[in-house]
């Protein structure tokens, strides 16, 4: 509930219109106060929202960076998020990456499922994306490619890397479920 700030912009700001409607329909000070009060504790919901990340907003921020990365066509800088652990993986995404030259990703519907009672903290994370791209030195024109992609994170003092990941049609995994 914390990861957006709208619930306590909209709650406060309601509460804050019916202790002010209260007051200068009554002109008792104790809805004026209240209306203060709740003003202060709206904003400091809001400091808090913005100053606490959450291992769900840090896992969508690395995807998405990931995702940068491969649309800026920085290979390496993308499969350095890949666990020391998953080497055979980074190479296999590595010589993957090579292959197209990416115009632009969009990632839609990501589900992020942390395991529980895991030391470091695990992640599993499942979204689709859409890439426009083309075969390197193919010459051909760009192709849009949508996918479903599933990867297996874990926490550590780099922040969220990947142990594993894989990617199929979208529909296949929609018939899976």
């Amino acid at each position: 509930m914390l990861e957006s700030p709208l619930y306590a912009i909209l709650g406060g700001g309601f509460l804050i219109t019916l202790c002010l409607i209260g007051y200068f329909n009554t002109q008792i000070k104790r809805l004026l106060t209240a209306a203060v009060a709740v003003a202060a504790i709206s904003a400091g919901l809001v400091v808090l929202e913005s100053v606490v990340v959450t291992h769900e907003e840090e896992i969508d921020a690395t995807i998405h960076q990931i995702r940068d990365h491969v649309q800026d066509g920085d290979i390496e800088a993308a499969v350095d998020f890949f666990h020391m652990s998953a080497s055979i993986t980074k190479n296999a995404a590595r010589n993957e990456l090579k292959k197209y030259k990416v115009e632009w990703i969009s990632i839609k519907e990501m589900d992020i499922d942390l395991l529980d009672g895991s030391d470091p903290p695990e992640a599993t994370v499942g979204f689709n994306v859409v890439v426009r791209a083309e075969f390197r030195g193919s010459g051909g024109s760009y192709t849009n490619v949508p996918r479903f992609v599933k990867a297996n994170l874990v926490r550590t003092h780099n922040g969220w890397q990947v142990l594993e990941y894989s990617h199929d049609h979208p529909l296949k995994h929609m018939r899976r479920n």
